[in-house]
């Protein structure tokens, strides 16, 4: 909050940019998380990414056409990785709602939603709040 109302010069790209997905997440015991798309009325809406790796023993949640349907009413908490986990409780405690996570947010087994929304990460990135990076 303080960086936001104290250094615009840092925050100038922040809302003007939005991906096409979002993951919604709200606090709770667990938290709450489902798949939101934007569009021109959440304008504005301020957003946290993480940065991770996909290699490792534990298997990446991912958005495909068969998750698709489903992740727009819940994204299980308990079926996340912790890193998720971790991602989630950040941008909460940042009073934020909005996270990007490139597995839940882009289609991973549509070729066209990969190309399109590849194209579109230095952008996403850019115009974060925060990007979170799991570094291990």
């Amino acid at each position: 909050q303080s960086c936001r109302v104290n250094h615009a010069r840092c925050c100038v790209g922040n809302g003007r940019f939005l991906p096409t997905r979002l993951i919604e997440v709200q606090p709770g015991e667990p938290p709450t998380a489902c798949l939101h798309t934007t569009d021109p009325r959440d304008r504005g809406l301020l957003y946290t990414t993480l940065s991770h790796c996909w290699g490792g023993a534990t298997e990446i949640p991912q958005l495909t056409e068969k998750t698709y349907c489903s992740f727009y009413s819940q994204i299980p908490y308990s079926n996340l990785p912790q890193n998720f986990k971790d991602a989630i409780d950040i941008t909460l405690y940042l009073g934020l709602h909005h996270l990007w996570i490139d597995s839940l947010c882009i289609i991973q087994d549509s070729t066209d939603d990969w190309a399109t929304e590849a194209a579109k990460m230095a952008p996403i990135y850019e115009n974060s709040t925060c990007t979170i990076v799991a570094a291990s």
